[in-house]
């Protein structure tokens, strides 16, 4: 669990660093912690494993959400594809 608070901790703090080479270097870290979190759940039996993989998703996911997507700005276009199309325009031509 502490593996699990760390990597959450680690990926809500590239959410105030822009995407810079320090911003990579976190999300170097979060996925370091990844494989320590993947090396450790090989001991514990079946169903306890499968739950902790499941919130561990789940903890990920809301933390994920929980910002602004670093990455891409993508929806931005979406939506204006999507209000030029409710024009009745296409946007692709």
């Amino acid at each position: 669990m502490a593996l699990l608070a760390a990597q959450a901790a680690v990926l809500a703090a590239t959410f105030r660093a822009p995407l810079t080479d320090p911003s990579l270097g976190w999300y170097a870290v979060a996925w370091v912690l990844f494989a320590a979190a993947a090396w450790a759940v090989r001991g514990v039996p079946g169903p306890a494993a499968g739950r902790l993989v499941l919130v561990g998703g789940l903890v990920m996911i809301a933390t994920g959400l929980s910002g602004p997507p670093a990455t891409s700005t993508d929806s931005f276009r979406y939506a204006w594809d999507g209000r030029v199309q409710s024009a009745g325009v296409s946007p692709y031509d």
